[in-house]
């Protein structure tokens, strides 16, 4: 569809700064570090319902029994989203794990912070790797 200005100038959910123009309003659906790709699409391609986090960290240093049931903040105003951390493994001494939603969510962003609460207390925290 066109030329971006670097692949550090966009995030996933972005609208303005595209510039193109179909007739619709376009999205940065995804990003490809490896091979210089924005991926654009219409609203509807930004939700999903599982996620992969790694490098969590567990409040207290101990990993809760999985599924883990609460609510999970995926960037800084989120309201938060009921989801189950479902799968927990260690790949070369990186505790990753994955997270299903409820209901989808709008524009889950690798390199974002999510956050998993228990009630109004932090359980444990990981950065987003990929949606799945």
């Amino acid at each position: 569809m066109g030329r971006h200005k670097g692949i550090e100038n966009y995030t996933v959910g972005q609208r303005r700064g595209l510039n193109i123009g179909i007739g619709y309003p376009l999205y940065v659906t995804r990003i490809d570090r490896k091979n210089n790709t924005v991926y654009v699409g219409g609203d509807e391609e930004l939700f999903c319902t599982r996620m992969e986090i790694g490098g969590i960290n567990w409040v207290g240093e101990k990993q809760p029994p999985v599924p883990w049931k609460g609510d999970f903040k995926i960037r800084y105003r989120d309201s938060g989203t009921p989801a189950a951390l479902v799968e927990v493994k260690e790949t070369d001494g990186e505790v990753r794990g994955v997270v299903e939603f409820e209901q989808p969510v709008r524009a889950v962003t690798p390199g974002q912070l999510a956050v998993a609460y228990n009630e109004n207390s932090v359980a444990f925290a990981g950065f987003i790797l990929r949606e799945l």
